[in-house]
């Protein structure tokens, strides 16, 4: 990622076939009949090809399902969430798996329990590429690392309590996947892909032949216990990352990246601000180019910064 330290911004663009639209795709790559035992293989993470889509149930221990988008209507009065995002219940320190290849950050460390409302704790996420992310609240503690390049068989946590309202009782993961980077929009995480001693299996199916998980009501399902025996190197598939270059102007830069793969439809730009501050980036925000360009001018840079 090439830096430009007279100007306000850092550009870095990331090109990636746009998957289908969240909640609508059915994960398909890597199958493993039904009733197949397979033997736990670990697939290395890529850097070349670091990302991979969140279709992987992050959970192997048995949990239960709970809140989703509106399934607890009626508790408080009105939907206890309101927007997609799902909490299982299990037991302090269960380990937390990615749910796709990508790459780890850090969100919080706040290891309290909260005295008003709920906070997200201690928490972490995943960027998937392409500015999809998958978020993982109430940890116990963090395992990755700040800029892990994770996989499906990655333990990037613990399920804990923290940032829930003392005295912090309940064990539970709240698990979001967003569109548009770590603030952009929840969506509908669709089908997960789980592997249990029968074979790979697909959640929320397996209940009654769900077709979503805010369909399910309360606390009336426990997922089977599973492993990562099933997980496929599906990441190394994707379009690599590409080369990229920048060009100084007056306030401005030429970003050049390399041609997109044949079949690209649209082309994802995350644009950085670093934050003298802070002294960090600040969280990126996405533009999407149609077709398969190999460069943008962004203007209204400031020269003379760092």
């Amino acid at each position: 990622m090439p830096r430009s330290p007279q100007l306000t911004t850092l550009l870095a663009a990331v090109v990636a076939l746009l998957a289908a639209p969240l909640g609508v795709a059915t994960p398909t790559a890597g199958a493993v009949p039904l009733g197949t035992a397979t033997a736990a293989t670990a697939y290395a993470p890529s850097s070349a090809h670091p990302f991979s889509d969140p279709v992987w149930f992050p959970l192997g221990n048995p949990v239960r399902l709970s809140c989703v988008k509106t399934n607890c209507r009626g508790e408080t009065g009105a939907d206890w969430h309101g927007y997609w995002a799902i909490d299982f219940l299990g037991q302090r320190g269960d380990p937390v798996y990615a749910a796709g290849g990508g790459v780890f950050h850090v969100g919080a460390t706040d290891a309290t329990c909260s005295t008003t409302t709920v906070s997200a704790g201690v928490w972490g996420w995943v960027d998937h590429g392409g500015g999809r992310v998958t978020k993982y609240n109430h940890l116990d503690s963090l395992v990755a690392t700040e800029g892990q390049l994770v996989t499906p068989q990655t333990v990037i946590g613990r399920m804990g309590h923290w940032g829930d309202i003392a005295p912090c009782g309940t064990n539970y993961l709240h698990f979001e996947v967003r569109e548009g980077g770590i603030t952009g929009t929840r969506g509908n995480p669709g089908s997960l892909f789980a592997c249990t001693a029968s074979g790979r299996v697909s959640l929320p199916g397996i209940f009654n032949g769900a077709t979503s998980f805010d369909a399910l009501p309360k606390v009336a399902f426990t997922t089977p216990a599973g492993s990562s025996s099933c997980v496929t190197d599906v990441w190394n598939s994707t379009p690599p990352q590409p080369s990229l270059t920048v060009v100084r102007a007056a306030s401005s830069a030429r970003l050049s990246w390399s041609t997109p793969p044949v079949g690209t439809t649209s082309v994802r730009i995350a644009t950085q601000l670093w934050s003298t501050g802070l002294k960090g980036w600040n969280k990126p925000t996405y533009t999407t180019a149609p077709g398969a360009p190999t460069g943008t001018t962004p203007a209204g840079l400031t020269n003379g910064r760092s």
